[in-house]
C-alpha cells in the first residue's frame, strides 16, 4: 500500500472531481467458468436473456443467416424511463468479437435492463436481501420525482457537519452533488419517470458530510470521521442487512487511525471510494484517500462509450487488488437539485466522483437481487466479467485496469444463481456465453 503523504487535508468534491470504491474484488487473473459452477437446480427464469430466437441462438440451433429478428443495437428493454436511450453508460456494452461479425450484435441484444426485469418478476421482495446505499455527500434532494415511493431511508439518513456548525437537513443539497450521485446509482428505473439506473431503485440513506465553499463541495475529516463511526455503529445492530458506503470526495492524506477504522468495519459494510482527479487532465497510477486504503474499493472513470479507455483525469492502480473503473465522463445523466420541474435532470456530468456511484449502486442490486450469492462471490463474478481497459483517453497507462461490465455480470450472476437454464453454445459462437474467462 502506497502510504505517502498527501499535502491535502480536506476532501474536495467539484463537477470533475471526486471518487469511489468497491468491496471484495477478486485477485486478477483468477479464471472461472459459470457454465461449469452452477450447482443449483434452474427455476422461474428459463430464458433469462431474451427471447425464443435469443434463446435458440444460445444453443446453436440457429445460424446468423436464420436470424431475421437481431438487430444490432436494438435493445428489448421493459423499463420506460424516458432518458434510458441516452445513457449510454447504460445501454452501450463492449463486446467481445474480435472480427466484428454479426456476433457483436448478439452480445447486444438484450440489455441489462431486461434481464432485471425478469429477475425482479421471479424473487419476491420478501426473499430478496436487505440492502442500503448509503451515500455520504453534500445530502440529496428528497423532493426530486425521480425516487421510488419509500425508498429513501429517512430515519437512518443524518446530517454530520459539526465542524461548521450546519444544523441543515440529509434530505436537502445545497451544493446537488450529492444528489446527483445517488441519481446516478440508484433513481427508480421502470417507473415512466426520468432516468435509468444500475441500482434500479435500491434503497438509499443521505449522510451529509459536505458543505458549499467556494461554488464547490469540501469536507472536514472530523465530520466524515464520525459520519464512519455512526454507520459502523449502526451496521453492528442491523447485522441482517448489507451496507454499500459511496464515497465521492477525496483529497486526505494517509492516517493510520482511519486507516485502523476501515480495517475494523464490520463485514456487512462494503465501502466504494474514488480514486481521484487529476487536475492536470492526465492519467496518475496513484491514489487519493480514503480511496487508498486497503479496506476501500478504489473506483476509477472510463469513458463512457468506450470502456477500454481510462477518463484522462482519472487516478488509477495498477498495484491495488480492489480497483475498477466506470463509466465517469462525458455522458452521465443524474438527477438536478432544483425540483421545480423545469430541469429536474443533468447531463454531461463528469469526475470519479460520479463513476463511483455507477459501482456502487450495480453492486448493491446486485447484492439485493442475488440474496443465494455471497457478497464475495457477486464481487468476484463482477470482477471475472470485467473489461480490461489498456489506455486512457489522453496519456497512457501502465498496464490493464478492470472496467466493470454490467451487462456480462447480470448474465454471469442470473445463470450462477440458478436463475437460468442455458446449454453452453459451440466453440465457435462462444461470444453468447453468459460468463468471460480472464
Amino acid at each position: 500500500m502506497n502510504k505517502e503523504k498527501k499535502s491535502s487535508f480536506l476532501g474536495i468534491a467539484t463537477t470533475g472531481a471526486a471518487l469511489i470504491a468497491l468491496s471484495y474484488f477478486a485477485k486478477p487473473g483468477v479464471e472461472r467458468s459459470y457454465s461449469t459452477a452452477v450447482q443449483y437446480d434452474p427455476v422461474g427464469i428459463v430464458i433469462p436473456f431474451g427471447d425464443d430466437t435469443f434463446s435458440k441462438r444460445m444453443n446453436g440451433l440457429l445460424t446468423y443467416s436464420e436470424d431475421q429478428e437481431l438487430t444490432c443495437g436494438s435493445y428489448p428493454d421493459d423499463t420506460n424511463d424516458p432518458y434510458l436511450q441516452e445513457q449510454k453508460s447504460l445501454v452501450q456494452e463492449a463486446t467481445f468479437d474480435e472480427n466484428g461479425t454479426t456476433a457483436e450484435c448478439a452480445d447486444q441484444y438484450v440489455g441489462y435492463d431486461y434481464i432485471a426485469h425478469r429477475l425482479e418478476e421471479h424473487i419476491p421482495q420478501e426473499e430478496r436481501r436487505p440492502v442500503t446505499l448509503v451515500i455520504m455527500d453534500s445530502g440529496i434532494n428528497a423532493e426530486h420525482e425521480d425516487w421510488c415511493d419509500g425508498q429513501i431511508d429517512k430515519e437512518l439518513s443524518k446530517t454530520f457537519l459539526d465542524s461548521v456548525h450546519n444544523e441543515t437537513s440529509p434530505l436537502t443539497d445545497e451544493i446537488g452533488h450529492g444528489t446527483a450521485v445517488a441519481g446516478i446509482a440508484a433513481a427508480c428505473t421502470g417507473n415512466g419517470v426520468g432516468i435509468a439506473s444500475l441500482g434500479r431503485g435500491v434503497n438509499i440513506a443521505s449522510i451529509k458530510v459536505m458543505f458549499p465553499y467556494g461554488g464547490d463541495g469540501i469536507v472536514n475529516p472530523s465530520d466524515w470521521k464520525e459520519a464512519l463511526a455512526y454507520v459502523d455503529k449502526t451496521a453492528r445492530t442491523d447485522t441482517g442487512r448489507q451496507f454499500v458506503l459511496n464515497m465521492s470526495f477525496s483529497g486526505f492524506s494517509y492516517n493510520q487511525e482511519m486507516a485502523d477504522i476501515f480495517e475494523a468495519l464490520p463485514e456487512n459494510i462494503t465501502v466504494i471510494a474514488g480514486a481521484g482527479n487529476n487536475p492536470y487532465n492526465m492519467p496518475t497510477n496513484s491514489l487519493d484517500y480514503p480511496a487508498g486504503y486497503d479496506r476501500v474499493y478504489a473506483v476509477g472513470a472510463a469513458v463512457d462509450e468506450a470502456s477500454d479507455t481510462l477518463c484522462a483525469f482519472s487516478h488509477y492502480s495498477t498495484a491495488k487488488e480492489r480497483f475498477v473503473a466506470a463509466p465517469g465522463c462525458f455522458d452521465l445523466w443524474g438527477l438536478n437539485n432544483m425540483n421545480d420541474g423545469n430541469f429536474p435532470y443533468r447531463d454531461g456530468l463528469s469526475g470519479t466522483s460520479f463513476s463511483t456511484p455507477n459501482a456502487a449502486g450495480m453492486y448493491s442490486y446486485f447484492l439485493h437481487i442475488f440474496p443465494v450469492l455471497s457478497p464475495a462471490d457477486i464481487m468476484q463474478t463482477i470482477y471475472d466479467t470485467s473489461l480490461p481497459v489498456g489506455q486512457a483517453s489522453q496519456g497512457t497507462i501502465d498496464k490493464p485496469v478492470p472496467a466493470i461490465a454490467p451487462l456480462q455480470a447480470i448474465r454471469a450472476l442470473t445463470v450462477k444463481a440458478g436463475y437460468a437454464d442455458i446449454l453452453v453454445p459451440s466453440e465457435e459462437n462462444r461470444s453468447f456465453l453468459p460468463y468471460l474467462s480472464r
